[in-house]
Parts: C-alpha cells; structure tokens; sequence
C-alpha cells in the first residue's frame, strides 16, 4: 500500500509561531490513527495543514499527490475534494434540510448532473443509516443524527482520507460509540485512511488502533496507557480510593484521556 500522507522533517506554523517541529509521519492507504495531545498541542494545527489549510514551508510534506510545500492556492481546492473533514460541532447549514446541506456541497464541488446528485445523496445517508431523514432539519435531529450527516457529507466525493476533529466529543457515550462503528467501518470496508483527533479515553479503548501524540512541538507514536497507570497517578496527586476518587477518575477520563 502506498503512503497518502507523507510527512518528513516538517516544521509547522501558526502565523509567526512554530507548532510542530520536525515533524516525520507517514500513513498508508486504509490506515486509521488517532492523534492525542492536550489542548494546544498541535492537534488541529497538523489536521489543517494535511487539509491545505495551514502553508507548509519547511521540510518535505505530500498528502496524496499534491506536494504541500508551495503548494498554489488554485489546487487547494483540488486536493480538498479528495479529503473528507468531520468536526466535532457538525457544522451543517441550520437553514437548509438534510439533503440541501449534501446537495450545496455537491454543487459547490461541481456537481451538475441532477440524476448523478440525487443518487449520490441517496447513497451515502444509506450508508450512514439515514435515508428516512433526507427532508429533516438539523434542529430536528439528535447529536448522533447530525454527526452521521456530517459524515455524509464528508463522503460524497468519494474520498480517498478522513480528517475527524474530535467527531466524538459532543456526544454521550452511547452514540459515541455508535460514531466510531461508522468511521472505522468506512476505514475497512472502503479503505479510506482515517486521521481521529480526540480526548476520549473509552474511544481508544473500545474501538483500539495506532496511536500518536503531539506534545512539546512533537509528534510521536505512543500506547494507550492502562486504566491502572491512570489511576495510580491519581493516587500521587493525593486521591486515597473511595468515591471521590472514582468520581474524579471518572471525571478526568472524560476530559483529558491518556494525555493526563
């Protein structure tokens, strides 16, 4: 399998300040990673750049097969259209029904065939299990019924890599998971590689895959630590067992995860 995202010696920057440094990551076709680190650590700032959104100067960066580095404005909108993004807001159009959120993105993609617009956006609220919700409203939809026409959207054109910023994390455990099934769902059975920003502890550990980590400008490969480390290290703060300490662990599990 070739690499989609390739990654070598990369510094990235926000306006004047440097983020990441000499960043090295590589995924292959069909991979799913997810990216961890506190908040401020660089997470959405790699998100962004492998999406255009962020210049990349320094280094060696291919995403695809667009190289990153001096990338023109005029082709970033090309190599959007083979990346599917979903955020953890869901970012639909509140004005506009289920199917006029996906037909506006297909429209603004170039999409003019009406009969090749209809049945695209039939095809992917089936996949998402959606179908009898094409003429609702956002507003008329639960969290976990936006997130899943979120994730529509990001796949009517057929994408070849998913960039998902913290998908999971207006939502409650159930649906959470519900959303993880679909995501790694798509990884496998399209092959699209997944890039997963989160916080969530239970996400990583019911739905395991590599892990990375931005931290100190850095960008590394880690392991889920286990539920006893993290509880050990409640223990050095001062938390004897007990319920306040399981209702802290509990706490900080939901916030900050293995990055605590």
């Amino acid at each position: 399998m070739g690499s989609v995202i390739d990654f070598k010696g990369v510094d990235i920057y926000q306006k004047d300040l440097k983020v990441l440094t000499d960043i090295n990551f590589n995924m292959n076709k069909g991979q799913f990673v997810y990216l961890i680190g506190r908040v401020g650590s660089g997470k959405s700032t790699l998100i962004k750049a492998i999406n255009g959104e962020i210049p990349v100067y320094t280094g060696d960066a291919k995403v695809l097969d667009f190289q990153l580095n001096g990338l023109k404005s005029k082709y970033i909108p090309n190599l959007r259209r083979r990346i599917g993004v979903v955020f953890q807001d869901f970012q639909l159009l509140t004005d506009r029904s289920v199917h006029d959120n996906l037909l506006f993105v297909l429209k603004s993609t170039g999409w003019v065939n009406k009969y090749e617009i209809s049945a695209r956006i039939d095809e992917v609220l089936a996949i998402v299990g959606l179908s009898e919700k094409m003429d609702s409203m956002p507003y008329r939809l639960s969290g976990g019924e936006q997130q899943r026409v979120a994730i529509a959207r990001a796949l009517l054109n057929d994408p070849e890599i998913i960039l998902a910023d913290e998908p999971t994390g207006n939502l409650d455990p159930d649906t959470s998971s519900n959303i993880m099934k679909i995501i790694h769902e798509l990884s496998k059975t399209f092959g699209i590689t997944v890039i997963m920003a989160t916080h969530n502890y239970n996400v990583l550990k019911n739905f395991p895959s590599e892990i990375v980590k931005c931290e100190d400008g850095r960008l590394m490969k880690t392991v889920m630590p286990s539920e006893e480390d993290l509880k050990n290290k409640l223990i050095k703060f001062g938390l004897s067992k007990g319920y306040e300490y399981e209702l802290v662990y509990q706490t900080v599990m939901k916030m900050y995860g293995p990055q605590f």
